[in-house]
């Protein structure tokens, strides 16, 4: 099991990263803002059931094609500009999300 409870504030932000992958037993709680921001590279994040929250912009500007929720996330809201500006064309939310706010996908 990962023991990574927290990606801080632009953590891997304008890196060269391609794939994202955290696995679905790991410990991580939140992803702060802007930590994937400008990662053009970054086509791939698969986000696991123990994530709860997500800070603004958190992949902005990303070159995400894809996005995966783990079964069972806790994930309950989408923060501003979260995804906005990647190449995601379709997303499928989890049943733990009830809240999607502002420009969250903005284009």
């Amino acid at each position: 099991m990962s023991i990574v409870t927290f990606i801080g504030r632009e953590a891997f932000a304008h890196t060269d990263i391609a794939t994202l992958t955290i696995p679905t037993n790991s410990s991580l709680k939140y992803i702060e803002q802007y930590a994937f921001e400008g990662t053009e590279n970054l086509k791939l994040a698969i986000l696991p059931a123990s994530l709860e929250k997500m800070g603004t912009g958190a992949f902005l500007k990303s070159g995400l094609e894809a996005v995966v929720f783990s079964d069972g996330i806790k994930l309950e809201e989408i923060p501003q500009r979260a995804f906005a500006e990647t190449k995601l064309t379709a997303v499928e939310l989890p049943d733990s999300v009830t809240l999607v706010n502002h420009n969250a996908f903005q284009g």
